[in-house]
């Protein structure tokens, strides 16, 4: 029985008879018969829909296409909506999100007839996710109507109704109702539809509605070796659908008509039901079956994909007209031997190719030709697959700068170029210079995605005057194309070094410029270094400054900086409001760095250094010397000291520092939030709400909490000798050149680095700690003693050389047990968790139950000669 509806005996033995010939037929109303037609294939010549056409094979390596945003009406003898690759479930969460039992008059559209499987068999060739076993449109929804009762049986009054609720609920859904497939049909072969046809006013209003209507054109042409369609597929209104096979020609058994569109339908493998098998549980089997009902979905499929793509290439309105029309425009011929006549044969590919082609050529040699620059305002276009490229190419009537600006639809992230040339990238402009009487050629390139793009010109006519880049702090121009003559007017953001330097000198052989002040005097020349050429001045705040290039050269970055300044012994770096990369290094002079910009001084002239990060989210790296020196710091602030010389750091979000060697000790507090330190030889870290304090190499660490939030601490262990010693004082976790200190955080991890590791309790509040959890009921525990022996035997270790754990805990709320081979407990309001430290020394004062803490000291105190080292 199936688990989805209730049955009764009478199915039972009607399941039987079904199941034996694997065929589904059903008794219609009056005298008609064979309302579906359906054959299935018994050899191993299985095919899903991906595998049987090569068509759509091509199509899902072109495309991105998958009917997402749209739903599919299967109107057929219900859906196993249970099954994996149909979402598995039923409902607005699910792929199959409604739908109506018209045979039962309830809301539950299973397929769970007997021998029942062709809805879910048709429904799996319009959209199964299965991996092998794909559906054409894999990211459709879809609705379930079942017309057909538990014995196959269906009349049209049913489908009549089925029909009518599509159009009432079309829009009932997130994604609306843009097609409908019937693969069903009366015996009857003809051109027209007969004078007892019921479903035309239905079938009228739904194409009206812009639904697409794909029907099976029948399997019964052995039977009348003349051209005709079953009915419904003779009706006018709707897609008569044919059948081919993996050769292309037309299938013996599918009927046919000049209006008919053919596509794959013999042993093309989809979903089925559990029951089909006698399978309990979800469904999750496939099948091959052939016939013009296997042929109709494809196509319900294909124009699902088809209507995205043609939305996607700008049409507003798409209807099953727009759409049977294209498709028979791109489709193949096929020739039929019997009736002597052509066919359309779908080509889904070439159907889609052709949707999305825009006016911009595929290569260079077939750019669109634009125009005049000075007639041209904007040109859009598709991109619908990764990496296809659009051309477009336009003449310059007059010398200028050309601006871009674009914009872009649905995911399409795209990459815009000029062939041969260079473009000038700053920020999200992009612009290029051009000269009157030359051709220019644009390249538009998916990078991601699909969608339309538009570019949008804005064209400035050369002048003489320089090129006014206002305010200036820190800016990249990367790909400049420089001209003899080229100038640049800069204003200085502040009092300060104004720095001009070229970045990629693979590129800039003999490429020279000055900077000349407001008055046009030339105050300094450029000068090679490694990485390209630089000159600078010491400009004043709100002053211009020219920057004149000589000589013609490509695609060179240049640099502008004013972020340094000096005022008597102090070195002052003032960050943008953007972001921010900072550094200091210590050494026999101080090396600044501002935005890759690099600056050295005097360490005698120069003791204070001053960084100040500004707004944005700005990242500072330090190095120190081989001296001690110390570091306290924490929420966005930092001071660094030794060798003679200070560094001050505010409003820093990162800030890593390399102590370099000496005996570097570290002082690092937390903010008013939740903040989390990491303890360890070679590399400590506190990070909170927008700030990240990292240190290497530190020989000694302290990290303060207790200023709000809710804190944590996690101490590793070295591979030597370590000490962990927890008390009212604070927590530190000491070996041989390290030493790291934690105080006020709400909770402490410590890692162990070996088996070696001893821990040693102090003055701790035993009476809690035993009873805390020896995984035992008081009911069933052992003796006090005995269950304190099994908690710690295993911890016990007479090794004479292991890292040991000193805790000392005095109030009566401190509490430690074991716990997945971990120490955790309470001592002084902060939790700790302990791994990896083996030997456990235990001694406690007297309290509620004196009898435990003798026994405890006694059982520790045999294993040391010396419990209070």
């Amino acid at each position: 029985m199936s688990p989805h509806k209730a049955a009764n005996t009478r199915r039972y033995s009607q399941c039987e008879i079904l199941e034996e010939r694997l065929a589904l037929t059903v008794q219609a109303i009056a005298d008609f018969s064979d309302l579906i037609q359906l054959s299935t294939n018994e050899t191993s010549q299985f095919s899903s829909v991906l595998e049987f056409s090569n068509d759509l094979d091509e199509l899902r390596s072109s495309y991105s296409f998958d009917g997402s945003g749209q739903t599919v009406a299967v109107i057929d003898s219900g859906i196993a909506w249970d099954h994996y690759a149909l979402g598995g479930g039923f409902g607005e969460d699910f792929r199959v999100v409604g739908g109506w039992d018209f045979a039962e008059n309830d809301s539950n559209p299973f397929d769970d007839g007997p021998a029942g499987f062709h809805g879910t068999h048709v429904a799996g060739i319009v959209g199964s996710q299965d991996s092998v076993h794909g559906g054409v449109a894999a990211g459709v929804d879809l609705v379930g109507l079942r017309v057909f009762d538990d014995f196959g049986r269906g009349n049209l009054e049913w489908v009549e109704q089925a029909l009518q609720w599509v159009h009432d609920h079309r829009h009932d859904y997130e994604n609306p109702i843009t097609t409908v497939n019937l693969s069903l049909g009366l015996n009857w072969n003809s051109a027209n539809i007969p004078n007892w046809a019921t479903l035309e006013d239905e079938f009228s209003q739904l194409k009206a509605d812009g639904i697409f209507i794909s029907v099976a054109a029948g399997n019964r042409f052995q039977s009348f070796l003349s051209e005709g369609l079953s009915y419904p597929a003779a009706s006018q209104h709707v897609v008569p659908v044919g059948s081919h096979g993996s050769d292309g020609d037309l299938s013996d058994f599918s009927q046919r008509d000049e209006r008919i569109l053919i596509a794959p339908g013999e042993s093309v493998q989809s979903t089925v039901p559990a029951q089909l098998f006698g399978q309990k549980g979800p469904s999750n089997r496939f099948m091959a079956s052939s016939g013009t009902s296997m042929a109709a979905p494809y196509v319900a499929g294909a124009s699902v994909l088809l209507r995205e793509a043609m939305e996607l290439a700008g049409s507003s309105s798409v209807d099953q007209e727009s759409l049977y029309d294209h498709f028979r425009q791109t489709a193949d011929d096929v020739y039929d031997s019997v009736t002597k006549s052509w066919y359309s044969r779908l080509n889904l590919t070439r159907a889609i190719d052709q949707a999305l082609q825009d006016q911009h050529g595929e290569s260079i040699e077939s750019a669109s030709k634009l125009g005049k620059l000075s007639e041209l305002e904007s040109i859009d276009g598709i991109l619908a697959r990764t990496g296809e490229i659009d051309f477009a190419s336009f003449v310059a009537d007059q010398s200028g700068r050309v601006t871009l600006l674009m914009s872009e639809s649905n995911d399409l992230k795209a990459i815009y170029d000029l062939v041969d040339e260079h473009l000038f990238i700053d920020g999200d402009e992009v612009s290029f210079e051009v000269e009157a009487g030359r051709r220019y050629t644009l390249q538009i390139a998916a990078e991601m995605g699909q969608g339309r793009y538009e570019v949008a010109f804005s064209f400035e006519p050369s002048t003489p005057e320089p090129v006014d880049f206002g305010l200036v702090q820190s800016k990249l121009l990367k790909n400049q194309t420089i001209r003899d003559g080229l100038t640049y007017q800069v204003i200085a953001s502040k009092n300060g070094f104004l720095t001009v330097e070229t970045t990629n000198q693979s590129s800039l052989e003999n490429l020279d410029f000055e900077i000349y002040d407001s008055s046009g005097n030339r105050l300094v020349s450029s000068v090679s270094t490694e990485s390209g050429d630089r000159a600078e001045v010491y400009g004043i705040k709100h002053e211009q400054y020219t920057v004149k290039f000589l000589g013609n050269h490509q695609s060179v970055d240049v640099r502008l900086t004013n972020m340094v300044r000096v005022v008597d012994s102090r070195i002052i770096v003032v960050g943008t409001a953007g972001n921010d990369v900072l550094g200091y290094a210590s050494g026999d002079v101080h090396h600044i760095t501002a935005n890759g910009t690099t600056y050295e001084f005097s360490k005698s002239a120069f003791t204070r250094i001053r960084i100040n990060g500004g707004a944005g989210n700005d990242d500072l790296k330090m190095v120190g010397t081989s001296h001690s020196e110390t570091l306290s710091g924490g929420n966005g602030r930092v001071a660094f000291r030794g060798n003679g010389t200070e560094v001050i750091g505010r409003n820093l979000e990162s800030v890593e520092v390399d102590g370099n060697g000496g005996m570097d000790t570290a002082i690092l507090k937390d903010s008013t939030g939740s903040d989390r330190f990491t303890g360890s030889l070679h590399l400590s870290e506190m990070v909170g709400d927008g700030f990240r304090i990292s240190l290497n190499e530190f020989t000694r660490v302290n990290a303060i909490a207790g200023r709000g939030g809710n804190d944590f601490a996690e101490l590793h262990a070295t591979d030597g000798v370590d000490v962990l010693r927890i008390s009212e004082n604070g927590t530190s976790l000491s070996s041989q050149g390290f030493r790291c200190y934690v105080k006020g955080f709400e909770a402490v991890n410590v890692i162990g680095h070996s088996a070696n590791d001893r821990e040693i309790v102090r003055s701790f509040n035993l009476p809690e700690l035993v009873t805390s959890s020896f995984g035992k009921s008081s009911e069933a525990a052992e003796s006090e003693e005995d269950r304190f022996s099994d908690r710690h035997s295993a911890q016990i270790s007479t090794s004479p050389v292991a890292d040991r754990v000193v805790m000392r805990g005095l109030s009566s709320e401190d509490s430690m047990a074991q716990l997945d081979g971990s120490l955790t407990g309470v001592v002084f309001g902060s939790q700790f968790r302990i791994w990896n430290f083996r030997d456990v020394d235990w001694s406690a004062e007297l309290g509620e139950k004196p009898e435990l803490s003798l026994i405890a000291v006694e059982k520790v105190y045999q294993c040391y000669a010396d419990p209070d080292a």
